[in-house]
């Protein structure tokens, strides 16, 4: 009987160091290619995690078998300074910095005091750009848009308008925009901004939504214990239809970099983690801010899924990272980031 519990365990352990290994290889795989390996990029965590715990099993019992899954950490173990850092700074240290905020406000779900808190944010932080998702200035409730305009940013750039007012991805801007422009098929946005010494183009960019209701939610608890019914698998296809639309959105965005004529930062939410595809494939082109000046696990999504860092401030590899600040509150369902940097004439 001991011998037979010893073969299931390593066979479930043999299983997760796998899958721990696929969950790394989702950057280099096409989500159209293989949406499966693509989608378990969010598993990368709990199955670190899980490694962790048969390491300790099987050391606790004296067997050799705590090998699997530590190698497996050894090889894959360059994945985790992306998820985790144990030292940054969250202080702006040189006055002469530029600071960028990206922050998805979930269209003020609480109305005027989600705006209040949000202007008192701006007001206390003072980023020189803002990069909105998920703007909302309807008429009738606090006047985010004047208000916004009122502490210094008179330069404005959005994906839509109506009745004049911004809404989607918005940037504020204390510095002139000098051209702006959205990517053909998306809502994504870019601001080019004469700062001193330097022109520097912005990306705002907020890609596609797993759109999870209820319903879903408690589909995604089912499986998790095991249990697969017919409507798991229209959740499992959402998964799988929004993670492809991300590729499309990720090649048509990375197309307009490459043609950029000046330095960018892109702010947003990519709704992918940093295992993910769409990431892997960014970082070849910018540097992470969260990976230079970040500390501890920065969340950046408080909902219940995937509740992981899927907010990012991405910079060319030339800019020089101060500070990398996450605020906790609790306006959205998402955190707001602040970024000072150096750029290059500085």
């Amino acid at each position: 009987m001991k011998k037979l519990l010893t073969s299931i365990i390593l066979i479930l352990n043999l299983i997760v160091a796998i899958l721990f290994v696929v969950s790394t290889l989702a950057g280099f795989v096409r989500p159209s290619v293989c949406v499966w390996v693509s989608l378990l990029s969010y598993g990368y965590v709990p199955l670190f995690i899980i490694n962790v715990c048969f390491v300790l099993f099987w050391l606790f019992f004296s067997s050799k078998y705590f090998l699997i899954s530590l190698l497996t950490i050894a090889i894959r173990y360059s994945f985790l300074p992306l998820y985790y850092q144990t030292s940054g700074n969250d202080v702006d240290t040189d006055e002469g910095n530029i600071s960028v905020m990206s922050f998805n406000v979930h269209k003020f779900t609480e109305e005027d005091n989600a705006t209040l808190t949000t202007i008192a944010v701006v007001r206390a932080d003072k980023p020189d750009v803002i990069c909105f998702q998920e703007f909302d200035s309807k008429p009738g409730r606090v006047n985010i848009y004047d208000s916004i305009r009122r502490e210094g940013y008179a330069y404005n750039h959005s994906h839509v308008r109506k009745n004049r007012l911004p809404r989607g991805t918005s940037i504020f801007s204390k510095y002139p925009i000098i051209e702006s422009g959205k990517l053909d098929s998306t809502r994504n946005i870019y601001v080019d901004i004469k700062m001193p010494g330097d022109t520097i183009r912005i990306y705002n960019v907020h890609f596609s939504s797993y759109r999870l209701d209820e319903e879903d939610r408690d589909e995604i608890d089912r499986i998790k214990h095991g249990d697969v019914t017919e409507t798991s698998i229209k959740t499992l296809d959402k998964f799988k239809t929004t993670a492809i639309m991300h590729e499309k959105e990720l090649d048509e965005l990375i197309m307009h970099i490459e043609g950029s004529p000046y330095r960018s930062v892109l702010c947003g939410d990519l709704n992918d983690t940093p295992a993910s595809y769409a990431y892997q494939r960014l970082k070849e082109i910018y540097a992470d801010a969260y990976v230079e000046q970040g500390s501890g696990l920065s969340v950046t999504y408080d909902g219940m899924f995937p509740a992981f860092r899927i907010d990012y401030v991405l910079l060319d590899k030339a800019f020089t990272v101060d500070s990398y600040k996450r605020l906790k509150t609790d306006i959205s369902d998402h955190y707001p980031l602040i970024v000072s940097f150096k750029t290059v004439g500085q």
